[in-house]
């Protein structure tokens, strides 16, 4: 864990948006789910509190987001920039870099209309910049 001294540090981060407890805390809440099912569902648990944390890293230039195909391809793009994380990390705009990893084989490859929009918002700018990467 890094306290408040060391996150005004940090310049670079990599990170997985959904979370093993977030995924166990919906498979319990809606047992009807299945694991493919809760990978198509946004965080629900300390997704507040992880954009409250990235605010507090203000030197914070390059992130690294490993999301899911499910969360990227199969919500609608409405529903895609309506969830509440989203939105968080899109009010986020100190970036330099922003890439979008994959979760899974095949995850976010090529052209994704969510993926495209969420690294265009993050780094407040049009999505033909050299910065925007995808691997």
């Amino acid at each position: 864990m890094l306290g408040r001294m060391g996150r005004t540090n940090v310049e670079s981060l990599a990170f997985t948006w959904q979370s093993n407890q977030n995924v166990a805390y919906i498979l319990q809440r809606f047992p009807e789910k299945q694991l493919v099912g809760v990978l198509e569902t946004p965080p629900i648990l300390h997704v507040a509190e992880c954009v409250r944390l990235l605010g507090e890293c203000t030197r914070l230039r390059r992130v690294k987001i490993t999301l899911e195909k499910c969360l990227t391809r199969n919500l609608s793009p409405e529903a895609f920039r309506a969830d509440p994380g989203i939105i968080g990390l899109c009010s986020l705009r100190s970036f330099k870099e922003v890439t979008i990893h994959k979760g899974t084989p095949g995850s976010v490859e090529g052209s994704c209309e969510n993926v495209d929009w969420l690294v265009r918002t993050m780094l407040n700018r049009p999505i033909d910049r050299p910065e925007v990467q995808r691997i």
